[in-house]
């Protein structure tokens, strides 16, 4: 009689794909949400071949960390491994070559089931930059072996900005990846060739960052922009825009007080498809309710001025958060009613807009 183990591989993973909406969410798999997946633990060590089967499911992401950022590191300090003698002699706030590479090594042992990989290094000196270069060209060599399985890249790290290894884009340009996330500055090398097999980018907007949007063609732009806080005097740079095949954007832009005084024009929509949606969440600066109003009709006056095209083309709502957030598109524009999104006229100068009934604000 035929057991569990004799069946085919191909029969194992279709048995374990029909368990598996028993226990999880409806949320897609993704390294934010793989506690859901602890059930497929014990199955995976029962032999080696339920683990590989397993593994098709609990590597498919895969978060590869290598040092903390300085802040977790002061208020949940990592843990270390301690040698024979009791002394520490790994941690994850330093870069111990030894450590990156075992590291490395269980992930080229579980990379064949990886689509989606999110590498992490909250670098904070400039010896040793967040992603260093030859750790880049070490994980560039072990990406080509994958073919076209990886579909997702994430590269987070908010420390000393590093630059993105010619070698490293090459294999991931091959490799033709579907969706790349950059949190943090980490701006490609000079030369790099266009990839346009990204559909979509989410990214921390700078000047830095700029080069992304010049290679890359997605058709789901997600940017995080931020207003230069070191030097408030500073102009931020011109948002443009020019996608032929771009269909949806959602930019969040993160205001200062400097930046509704001083005002300037931030966005250049006006290449973009005539059927592209975008949504653009301007973030308003305000602690206090009796400010609200105020803080809201000064902004009103900034996003005006902050397009180079007229927006009045564009729908302007208030967010339940006391937020400004500027629409285009049918879809959009119906969702954001749908929401409980309060609608608001363009304000000019001659004319500013009022909030006659300040919304529910929680200080």
């Amino acid at each position: 009689m035929a057991n569990l183990v004799a069946l085919p591989y191909d029969v194992l993973l279709l048995i374990v794909a029909k368990v598996l909406p028993l226990y999880e969410s409806n949320s897609p798999i993704t390294h934010f949400n793989q506690p859901r997946l602890k059930f497929l633990w014990p199955l995976s060590l029962t032999c080696h071949l339920l683990h590989s089967v397993c593994s098709n499911w609990l590597f498919s992401s895969y978060r590869l960390l290598f040092r903390v950022s300085a802040l977790r590191a002061k208020y949940n300090p990592p843990p270390t491994l301690d040698d024979d003698n009791g002394q520490a002699c790994l941690t994850l706030t330093e870069w111990e070559e030894a450590a990156m590479l075992t590291r490395v090594a269980h992930f080229a042992s579980k990379a064949r089931f990886a689509r989606e990989l999110c590498i992490e290094d909250y670098g904070q000196s400039e010896d040793l930059p967040a992603f260093p270069p030859s750790f880049q060209v070490h994980l560039a060599e072990l990406l080509k072996g994958l073919g076209g399985r990886l579909q997702t890249v994430y590269f987070k790290g908010d420390g000393f900005p590093g630059r993105l290894h010619s070698t490293l884009w090459a294999t991931l340009r091959k490799l033709a990846i579907r969706t790349m996330s950059l949190e943090g500055v980490l701006p490609p090398l000079g030369g790099a060739e266009r990839m346009d097999c990204v559909e979509t980018l989410h990214l921390e907007w700078c000047e830095d960052n700029a080069a992304f949007l010049q290679l890359c063609n997605p058709t789901e732009l997600e940017l995080r922009y931020t207003y230069p806080h070191s030097n408030p005097t500073e102009d931020p740079p011109l948002l443009k825009l020019d996608f032929d095949s771009l269909q949806r954007a959602t930019i969040t832009y993160l205001l200062s007080n400097e930046q509704i005084t001083r005002g300037g024009v931030l966005f250049d929509m006006s290449k973009i498809p005539l059927d592209a949606s975008f949504e653009i969440v301007f973030k308003v600066p305000c602690h206090f309710k009796f400010q609200l109003p105020v803080v809201l009709q000064n902004t009103q006056l900034m996003v005006a001025k902050a397009f180079t095209e007229d927006p009045g083309c564009y729908n302007l709502f208030l967010s339940p958060g006391c937020d400004i957030v500027v629409v285009r598109g049918d879809a959009n524009t119906r969702e954001k009613l749908e929401m409980g999104f309060q609608a608001l006229c363009w304000a000019s100068e001659s004319s500013p807009a009022t909030v006659e009934d300040t919304p529910k604000y929680e200080v």
